[in-house]
């Protein structure tokens, strides 16, 4: 049996390419290969249950608008919860039951929503806020 020793650093520099390859993805319009909106709708209906239907959480519920964010934070903070780096309640959880393609499905789909209620080029700030 092999034991996986596992290196915070090159986990990093892992995350970080990956990072780049999703960049690269949606600065390219995402490969026609890779989209799937129908499945990516499906994925994402999960969602909504917290964060509201196609990621416009209802303002006062304190859950974080998905809608529109920025595909490589919200990227990085799936690869987080997966990971266990960043602590939640279900986060970690919900997941850990998505392969890496899904994660970029949901993630793609998401970005790609209009921000409900947002002024023309605001953006959402690290916890979820104009």
């Amino acid at each position: 049996m092999a034991v996986r020793v596992l290196n915070v650093e090159s986990e990093s520099v892992m995350n970080r390419g990956r990072l780049f390859l999703v960049s690269c993805f949606l600065a390219a319009g995402w490969p026609a290969v890779a989209e799937n909106d129908t499945l990516a709708r499906n994925l994402v209906a999960t969602c909504a249950n917290c964060h509201g239907t196609n990621g416009h959480a209802v303002k006062s519920s304190g859950m974080e608008a998905l809608a529109g964010a920025e595909a490589v934070k919200m990227l990085q903070k799936l690869q987080e919860f997966k990971s266990g780096v960043r602590p939640a309640t279900v986060m970690q959880q919900i997941v850990k039951g998505y392969t890496d393609e899904e994660i970029e499905l949901i993630v793609g789909y998401l970005a790609r929503q209009k921000q409900a209620g947002r002024r023309s080029g605001a953006r959402m700030t690290e916890d979820g806020d104009d």
